[in-house]
């Protein structure tokens, strides 16, 4: 203890009496700075222990609403979700469709319906949401993709939306959108194609209806509005 001290006494003499007292002032901050903090943890320790229950009981009661909060969204999102509508697979007759219009679509006898025209949101448990269907899919034998009509193409692209597909426009105005198809190298916008004429091939480029596999997407208009594609086709085609 005495050398310490004798150190700090020439330490002072050293570094002079304002230096000093300055290092002593700091010394003291110091040490109320951790007294004070010393005191703020063993206030919150003693508040802690004497509320410990009320702690707990709170934070199972957040846990309690949070999972409830989950389970009530999975409830929504899939227990309460209707059944997805299992489509026939023969094609829709003409007489059984509401409203039927004058036919003038020739569907081919090896096209077969997959899923159906829907305006109203459905529950598609394979992509996890709701969604309308303002078109109706067909599997085709051999991917083999053709005109339903007589028309001008006006359309041959891709996007992300439709992957590949071909626009027929008939002279009535009515437009035919055929979709998630691989174009023939021989189509071309502006050209005439007749019924039975060859469009392209099915294929699985439309990226919401990947997962389907390769099928036909085929939307149609009328005076701008998106029909029921089914509800223009010709009786003798449709029961074939």
């Amino acid at each position: 203890m005495k050398k310490l001290r004798k150190a700090a006494a020439v330490l002072k003499r050293r570094v002079g009496s304002a230096v000093w007292r300055t290092l002593e002032n700091t010394g003291r901050i110091v040490r109320k700075g951790l007294c004070s903090m010393g005191q703020v943890l063993r206030s919150l320790a003693i508040l802690l222990r004497k509320n410990a229950g009320r702690i707990a009981y709170y934070g199972l009661v957040i846990v309690a609403l949070c999972a409830i909060a989950r389970a009530a969204e999975i409830y929504r999102g899939e227990a309460d979700a209707p059944e997805q509508v299992v489509l026939p697979a023969a094609d829709v007759l003409l007489s059984e469709a509401e409203d039927p219009e004058e036919p003038v679509l020739e569907l081919p006898d090896d096209w077969h319906l997959v899923r159906g025209f829907s305006e109203v949101p459905q529950w598609q448990a394979a992509r996890g949401l709701w969604e309308a269907h303002p078109a109706v899919d067909y599997v085709c034998e051999g991917g083999v993709t053709r005109s339903l009509c007589d028309g001008v193409v006006c359309t041959v692209g891709e996007s992300g939306a439709y992957g590949g597909f071909v626009e027929v426009k008939r002279e009535d105005g009515m437009l035919l959108r055929y979709a998630s198809i691989a174009p023939a190298e021989e189509i071309e916008a502006g050209m005439q194609v007749s019924a039975g004429e060859l469009l392209g091939n099915a294929d699985a480029s439309m990226a919401g209806e990947a997962e389907q596999g390769a099928h036909l997407h085929l939307e149609l208009y009328v005076d701008g509005e998106a029909a029921n594609p089914t509800q223009y086709v010709s009786e003798s085609t449709a029961a074939d």
